[in-house]
């Protein structure tokens, strides 16, 4: 099951409000100079290579890296902000981000309030096992113990697959988290995107 990632998920409202800040908002003092606006950027850092917190607590990866170019490019400032995923698409809704770089899958419910930029990043949905394991497909899920981020495309997976209320799916604020329970035997499984699933440094295997 294939999925886009997007660099940039806006919410409509925002737009609207920022273009009618522009234009709208009286001079009250004409010698004052105009406050340059900052965008804030939501992402869950919790997806390395793509986004993650370094050593010295810096946001890091490749989505932070392409924001910013873009953000040169274009002219504008930008404010990277850590967020829960549960909690991501609430953020645009109440103004605490504009914008979002955090491998957003673009389906046609989002597009009912989001506004998105072009895919930059295909990627497919992995499942995730310790070693030995008889699981390469699927199929070989049914009855197993698996785990997903909450909300996440994997999440829409499993729930496609399993149903909604399966109690053999355990959902996890963060794809680590997912990621260590698979590893330490809480569970048979995980699904995962292939780009984050690929770079876990752990003895266990992909399929």
């Amino acid at each position: 099951m294939k999925l886009h990632r997007i660099l940039i998920a806006m919410m409509t409202t925002a737009v609207l409000a920022a273009c009618g800040g522009k234009s709208e908002a009286p001079a009250t003092d004409a010698a004052a100079a105009p406050t340059e606006k900052v965008y804030k950027v939501g992402m869950n850092a919790a997806f390395a290579p793509f986004e993650s917190v370094d050593a010295s607590g810096k946001l890091v990866g490749f989505e932070i890296d392409l924001t910013q170019a873009v953000a040169d490019a274009a002219g504008i400032k930008v404010q990277f902000n850590n967020t829960p995923w549960e909690g991501i698409f609430a953020s645009l809704e109440n103004g605490d981000n504009d914008l979002l770089t955090s491998a957003v899958t673009i389906t046609d419910k989002r597009k009912e309030n989001m506004d998105f930029s072009e895919p930059y990043f295909e990627a497919e949905q992995l499942i995730l096992v310790t070693r030995g394991q008889s699981i390469s497909r699927v199929e070989d899920l049914q009855g197993k113990k698996i785990a997903v981020t909450t909300g996440t495309t994997a999440d829409a997976v499993a729930q496609k697959l399993f149903g909604a209320n399966s109690p053999n799916t355990k959902r996890f604020e963060s794809l680590p988290l997912v990621l260590k329970e698979v590893e330490s035997g809480g569970v048979d499984a995980a699904i995962g995107d292939n780009g984050v699933v690929v770079t876990f440094p752990r003895p266990v295997s992909q399929s």
